[in-house]
């Protein structure tokens, strides 16, 4: 009686938001064209996307290993660092057989939870749309769909094991399956849609490989977090060539007048302002590339470090991401927004790797040019030292700060408006030490790099949110290989564990790792023999420290 009360409840709840008049509830160009404006209050999937959510895990992964075109998706459930001695307890249940409610719940989880865990500092105002575009987002392909619901279950499995130590063992193995089910949905259903857009010889819109880019970068930052696997250039590259596609378009990169908005222009539908201020309000479409854009951007840039290689999005910096300087607010792109860190401070990295790269192919060539190559160090150096001059020279009284949540800013907040550039000044003292092992190359010295090692390591016990250290792998990782002091190094080491354990598989994780690596291979004399790629190379791989 108890089951068909909730059946009951449930069903009047459906009726009744059947019946409401949402007219701004638009989540895609679907619904703004056929102005329904009402969500399906029954799923997020399509009936087709998982198969029969009534049945069992087993069917789902037969469905799911069948539409998979890769005989291997590199998941298991010890690839993905589950403990192995969880008791096997009932293998053949999993949610799924809940229905669509657990597809809901852990959605949520996943828009509430994960995603601001993963982007502490993506916190758009709501008068610009807020986070609204999530809901599109996840619900615009089964890929995108299976990915989320195997990172909620993933994040819930760990959840279990923090709150409730040495208990629901049944539990967190029926999660861990379904991180297992979801991810290798995920990876076969996106070898489908990749395959659908290729065949037949037809035109693929723009909002199509938008969405597909949008998607592979999605499942490249969960195979990195989740699976942390070396293979993340087989996501990243054709990540980079839909997004050089679109650019090609829209005439992105053929002049400094064209940038990122001729894009977000061309998927305006409807172009609409808030009442009364000149205000974008985007729509899902424009928010969700935006946003992904911004997160490709910075993951080339890094990538680049390791793989000793231009950035392939470089040329293109300038109009995505503009040369103004530091002081000055308004950027095409602002990465700040996004991933915390200004604009100039990546473009600085962006442009040190290419500058190495080609030093590099110019010595293998015997064609290196001492004077050109230290004419355009000099130039970031001064790029970087100005930068972190502005910085300190930001005060409370000239840092933006908002009266009101509804237009709050990352780090705008009266009580943040400073240590909101910490990250900023953390990525600038590496980029500073990555510049001198790129000058000085085996010969680097201690006395040129010291004062940036213990300004970061200074910097960082400012910082208390372990999501927030976490996303700056990176330059601590660059800050340790080449510390001396050993307080620093615990300093450094310290901060990456504070993360905790739901976030140890991450790139803090891979960060700690190569730090061990690199100190432990290092000679008697003490000299430095690697450089900052060398490093991010420490085992055995190119690593991507995102």
């Amino acid at each position: 009686m108890g089951e068909e009360i909730k059946k009951l409840i449930r069903l009047g709840a459906n009726t009744k938001r059947a019946k409401c008049d949402l007219p701004f509830h638009v989540t895609s160009q679907q619904d703004y064209h056929s102005r329904s404006g009402v969500l399906d209050g029954a799923s997020f999937l399509e009936p087709d996307a998982v198969g029969d959510q009534s049945g069992s895990s087993g069917q789902q992964v037969s469905r799911a290993s069948s539409l998979s075109t890769s005989p291997n998706t590199g998941f298991s459930r010890t690839s993905l660092g589950f403990d192995e001695h969880v008791e096997n307890i009932h293998p053949e249940e999993r949610l799924a057989a809940l229905g669509p409610a657990w597809e809901q719940d852990f959605t949520m989880i996943f828009i509430d939870f994960v995603f601001p865990l993963l982007f502490p500092f993506y916190r758009p105002p709501a008068v610009a749309t807020s986070r609204a575009w999530l809901l599109s987002f996840v619900k615009q392909n089964r890929a995108t769909t299976h990915a989320v619901l195997s990172l909620s279950s993933f994040f819930f499995t760990f959840g279990l094991a923090d709150v409730f130590p040495g208990k629901h063992d049944a539990c967190r193995y029926t999660m861990w399956g379904q991180v297992v089910d979801q991810a290798r949905m995920a990876f076969g259903m996106l070898n489908v849609d990749l395959a659908s857009m290729t065949e037949g010889g037809r035109q693929v819109t723009l909002l199509e490989r938008a969405r597909m880019m949008a998607t592979i970068v999605h499942l490249m930052i969960f195979d990195l977090f989740v699976g942390r696997t070396s293979d993340w250039e087989v996501h990243l590259t054709p990540a980079l060539l839909i997004f050089q596609d679109i650019a090609n378009d829209v005439g992105l990169g053929s002049n400094g007048e064209v940038g990122i908005s001729a894009v977000l222009d061309a998927m305006n539908w409807p172009r609409a302002y808030f009442p009364g201020f000149q205000l974008q309000l985007w729509n899902p479409d424009q928010a969700n590339f935006r946003f992904f854009s911004a997160l490709l951007i910075v993951i080339d840039i890094l990538a680049s470090t390791s793989l000793r290689k231009e950035p392939r999005l470089s040329h293109l910096h300038g109009n995505l991401l503009g040369t103004v300087p530091p002081e000055e607010i308004e950027q095409p792109l602002d990465l700040f927004s996004f991933v915390g860190c200004q604009n100039w401070v990546l473009l600085a990295i962006g442009e040190i790797a290419a500058l190495d790269a080609r030093k590099r192919a110019e010595v293998m060539n015997h064609v290196f040019d001492q004077e050109e190559f230290d004419s355009q160090a000099n130039e970031i150096h001064k790029t970087l030292e100005s930068g972190l001059i502005a910085i300190a020279n930001y005060g409370p009284q000239s840092t933006p700060i908002c009266g009101s949540s509804l237009w709050y800013q990352p780090g705008h907040s009266r009580c943040e408006g400073i240590r909101s550039l910490v990250p900023t000044k953390i990525y600038a003292h590496a980029a500073h030490i990555y510049l001198q092992t790129v000058i000085e190359g085996p010969d680097l010295k201690a006395s040129s790099i010291s004062w940036h090692t213990s300004s970061i390591a200074h910097l960082l016990r400012e910082l208390h949110d372990p999501s927030q250290i976490r996303t700056l792998s990176w330059p601590i990782c660059i800050a340790g290989c080449f510390s001396r002091a050993e307080e620093e190094q615990t300093c450094f080491q310290n901060s990456l564990a504070s993360v905790g354990d739901i976030q140890s598989r991450s790139a803090a994780l891979e960060a700690s790792n190569i730090m061990k690596k690199v100190w432990s291979c290092r000679d008697s004399e003490g000299s430095y023999r690697w450089d900052a790629a060398a490093c991010l190379g420490a085992m055995g791989y190119p690593a991507l420290l995102f």
